[in-house]
């Protein structure tokens, strides 16, 4: 399994980045921040969460739910803890929505170079291909990126016991029925065509031996979700 990140490479490509007490700082920057080595279960769920909901754009990292409470709970800690970074949080009112941004041109730069990221909507990055290092990660850095793209992209029904992904990219759906194949978790797949132009990929997982074996291995941190799960299984 590969677990170290070619942060070496990245200082080669990137000169005026410098270090400071195990920071990183480059010139106009008013952060220093951590550049993960190595993939660890936060990072992988970090990884999830902006292939679903990410976008970077002129050195801005940006995310987007419509849950104040996962973002002040679940993803400004997530990111302090991977990058020294303290998320800003906004309320879109004509969307109805929240996003969490800051701007960090060094952290924008390792996100692109080292994570495969693009710039604008980072799950534009995975439609026809998903990053080599998402096939050497573990289970368990597996499922903790399932999860942080379930936080992104997972619904829960309620007519029946039903939890379903909803994905744009066709890799990411294999991706993830390989893992679920491999626990034994029945899923049914499907397809359609939005607005005349993109495909979207969806998963549904039926019944309550499914849902409660998905969510027995796959760290849910979505609070909402959370509840809407409890609620669904009696919990």
């Amino acid at each position: 399994m590969m677990s170290l990140i070619d942060l070496e490479r990245f200082f080669w490509r990137n000169p005026d980045i410098r270090k400071v007490n195990n920071l990183y700082y480059c010139r106009g920057s008013p952060y220093r921040v951590f550049l993960p080595d190595r993939f660890t279960n936060n990072l992988c769920r970090f990884i999830g969460i902006m292939h679903g909901d990410g976008n970077l754009s002129s050195n801005r990292i940006h995310i987007t739910d419509e849950d104040p409470d996962y973002h002040l709970d679940v993803l400004h800690p997530l990111v302090k803890k991977l990058f020294n970074l303290e998320l800003n949080l906004y309320y879109d009112k004509p969307r109805g929505s929240y996003y969490s941004h800051v701007k960090s041109s060094v952290v924008y730069r390792y996100l692109l170079q080292c994570l495969g990221f693009s710039a604008g909507s980072v799950r534009d990055s995975i439609l026809d291909e998903i990053p080599y290092y998402l096939y050497h990660l573990d289970l368990s850095q597996r499922a903790h990126y399932i999860a942080g793209l379930f936080d992104a992209e997972g619904h829960i029904k309620f007519r029946q016991i039903e939890i379903d992904f909803s994905i744009t990219s066709f890799p990411i759906r294999d991706y993830i029925i390989d893992f679920l194949d491999y626990y034994g978790i029945y899923y049914t797949p499907d397809e359609r065509l939005r607005n005349g132009r993109s495909m979207i990929y969806e998963i549904y997982i039926y019944g309550r031996e499914d849902v409660s074996m998905f969510w027995d291995l796959i760290p849910i941190q979505h609070p909402a979700k959370i509840e809407r799960l409890k609620i669904l299984l009696g919990r």
